[in-house]
């Protein structure tokens, strides 16, 4: 593809100490085009119903989770901290018992100079990892998640939708709030780590592409965070990616966990929803309605978390 192409020939280039915009000049000069889109054209070939398709401009959540298709790659990857790693021990999201496309699995972003991922949080406040393939750089723009409350305001007084809707704050607005931002460049082989709620918005400053997923770190703040997000999805009409019920009865059943606040904080969940059955229970007999067990079609596959729980 015309991306793929652009890509491979600037890498080259740039291998040779070539600047972007030399390259960019060069490539103009070769198709006898000044604009900025014609640039690295190939002749396109196969049938004509192709040739009407609109030339995508982000790629975004590229599925990456086939292990026979990127078996290599997710090799790589698993040479990280266990911290980072998609499957651990240590890592929430390892005992879903299914994938969750894009959290715990690896997802593709394919970007062009320009191309902007809104300010937003992670699904349930989880933490995030990106990694920068290159060749060009990614601007991040980071606040700390104590101050999810400030954009929440700003967005509703602005009439968007904080959780829904596409948002990139201005720099002035965040001065005049007192708000703390960090801004730094990501280069490519950059692995950038994004803590649990911290607020971010990304935008690319060259042609790149990046991989990203999530992890949920064995501790009580990032549990804290993660439920008091689905909570509050529930609040305002808004499905939670991570079924936080589920993952909570997973990490008693499965987990070993070292940390006394987070355990003692799973109990009072697992509590709470035991109640809310129990009350359920004796509302639907008072009203004389038959309780049947319907079972499950399927069982759970554990054998993913039995081998992170054998490492």
């Amino acid at each position: 593809c015309r991306y793929a192409e652009f890509g491979k020939q600037w890498y080259q280039r740039r291998v040779r100490g070539n600047t972007f915009r030399e390259f960019v000049q060069e490539e103009q000069e070769r198709t006898g085009s000044d604009k900025p889109e014609d640039v690295a054209v190939t002749k396109k070939r196969g049938p004509k119903r192709f040739t009407n398709f609109k030339m995508i401009q982000f790629g975004t959540n590229v599925d990456l989770s086939d292990k026979k298709k990127w078996a290599t790659q997710i090799a790589e990857l698993e040479k990280l901290p266990a911290f980072c790693r998609t499957k651990s021990s240590i890592n929430m999201l390892s005992y879903m018992g299914h994938k969750i496309l894009g959290m715990n699995t690896i997802q593709l972003y394919m970007k062009v100079p320009g191309s902007r991922t809104p300010g937003h949080q992670e699904n349930n406040n989880m933490s995030a990892l990106n990694l920068n393939i290159g060749p060009g750089d990614c601007e991040w723009f980071v606040v700390p998640a104590t101050y999810w409350g400030l954009f929440n305001e700003i967005c509703e007084r602005n009439k968007i939708n904080y959780l829904t809707g596409s948002w990139w704050p201005l720099m002035e607005d965040l001065r005049k709030e007192n708000i703390p931002c960090y801004r730094f460049l990501q280069r490519p082989e950059d692995l950038v780590w994004i803590a649990p709620g911290a607020i971010h918005w990304v935008q690319a400053k060259g042609w790149c592409n990046n991989i990203a997923w999530n992890t949920g770190s064995m501790t009580h703040a990032q549990y804290v965070a993660a439920f008091e997000r689905y909570e509050w999805n529930k609040l305002k009409g808004v499905k939670s990616i991570v079924p936080m019920i589920h993952l909570s009865w997973n990490l008693a059943r499965y987990a070993k966990i070292h940390d006394g606040q987070l355990v003692t904080q799973i109990r009072h969940c697992l509590e709470g929803t035991l109640n809310r059955c129990k009350e359920t229970k004796e509302r639907l007999q008072k009203e004389g309605v038959t309780i049947q067990f319907h079972g499950r079609e399927e069982e759970y596959e554990i054998s993913d978390l039995t081998e992170v729980l054998e490492k």
